[in-house]
């Protein structure tokens, strides 16, 4: 698993902040060119992570392991938004 710093809140052995890493994620996200075919994938994926920020600014429980997942979804799409703009033809390279 790609975030397993987000465990140690689950398993009490430390409590991190997290907030700046959705932060830079949403930033990322809506740059999402409108017209890509992920940008209705990502607009869901931003809802998502604002709702786990709002979840935390209100001192609810996070649930960890779905915060996780939608951070793996989020950071796959990036990656292939980069893949489509680092491509010389302006797509996404095969095998993708």
């Amino acid at each position: 698993m790609r975030f397993k710093r987000h465990m140690e809140l689950e398993h009490g052995l430390k409590q991190i902040d997290i907030a700046p890493l959705i932060d830079m994620v949403l930033e990322r996200l809506e740059r999402v060119s409108a017209d890509s075919a992920l940008a209705h994938q990502a607009s869901g994926i931003r809802g998502g992570l604002l709702n786990f920020l709002e979840a935390q600014e209100l001192g609810r429980p996070l649930q960890n392991r779905a915060l996780d997942g939608i951070l793996e979804q989020a950071f796959t799409i990036l990656e292939q938004e980069a893949a489509r703009y680092s491509s010389p033809f302006g797509g996404i390279p095969e095998g993708s």
